[in-house]
């Protein structure tokens, strides 16, 4: 059964009602999202875009509150689907759902399509989620028909139910994919989103070692804190050198920084990130793991 609904054409071309949001993992999702907003600003000057979304994304939000025309913080309820046209979000699947539910234009931008991983015969069983989801007839049925589908196969059914399905590539897994995706008809292809806007010239005087968030289900504290000790150990003639010249600063979770004793650099939280204290645009170098940069 095809998962195609229809949808409802806007007043002016020009002037789009946006719902935006983005998983709430780390700040990637939603630096992404504002860099497509910022474009999206300049591509349609005047139009309307609104945040929902929680934890670190939120957090992110604020700190780019002048793309937003408003942000709200999700609390199980979403706005009136009559104020939108369309919804655009970066890997929460559950903001397409209701979307799709309430007959918007639907885009997912995915910077994971590569990653997600299926067992054999789970798409014949997302298929049939997908004709159930067809015949829901209220958000509440949708959300009971998804409230036990697991997170890799949320993303295939958001995939699935896009207008427009952004997914990025990753290599030489390309042929992979879209052997894996072969009942999505409707993707775009795009290269890693990256703002540039924080290129502009500053006076750098910044050294920033972003440490990440470090904890997961599979990286508990000790395994952080081990981490911490060895990159500490491998930059400390770096530090001690460059710290004549630069503040350095130490980017990583709230809860591993209240466990890092003695360390002669200043650590401030990753979540949310303080950019108040150590603006991009001021920081001349940026030390990260491969995923971060």
């Amino acid at each position: 059964m095809s998962a195609t609904r229809e949808q409802g054409k806007r007043r002016d071309e020009n002037y789009i009602r946006i719902l935006s949001s983005a998983e709430a993992f780390g700040f990637g999702p939603c630096s992404k999202l504002t860099c497509i907003v910022g474009k999206l600003k300049d591509a349609f000057p005047g139009s309307r875009v609104d945040f929902l979304g929680e934890g670190s994304a939120i957090s992110f939000a604020f700190q780019n509150n002048h793309l937003f025309n408003t942000i709200t913080e999700y609390d199980g309820v979403y706005p009136d689907a009559n104020e939108f046209d369309l919804v655009l979000s970066v890997m929460n699947p559950y903001a397409i759902l209701w979307g799709w539910f309430n007959h918007k234009e639907c885009i997912y931008v995915d910077s994971l399509y590569w990653f997600w991983k299926f067992e054999e015969g789970s798409f014949k069983k997302m298929e049939s989620t997908i004709e159930q989801l067809t015949n829901a007839n209220s958000i509440d049925e949708v959300w009971a028909i998804v409230k036990d589908v697991s997170g890799h196969n949320l993303h295939y059914i958001a995939h699935r139910l896009s207008t427009i399905s952004c997914s990025q590539y990753f290599n030489s897994t390309k042929t992979e994919t879209d052997i894996f995706r072969r009942n999505i008809s409707n993707i775009v292809e795009v290269n890693p989103i990256i703002d540039l806007s924080y290129k502009k010239k500053a006076e750098k005087d910044t050294i920033l070692i972003s440490l990440g968030g470090l904890l997961s289900p599979l990286n508990r504290e000790k395994e952080a804190l081990s981490y911490i000790r060895l990159v500490l150990k491998m930059m400390e003639g770096f530090i001690s050198e460059a710290s004549k010249r630069y503040k350095i600063v130490l980017a990583t979770s709230a809860e591993i920084a209240r466990s890092v004793q003695g360390v002669s650099t200043r650590i401030f939280p990753w979540w949310p990130y303080p950019k108040r204290k150590c603006s991009k645009r001021s920081t001349g170098l940026f030390w990260c793991s491969p995923r971060q940069a």
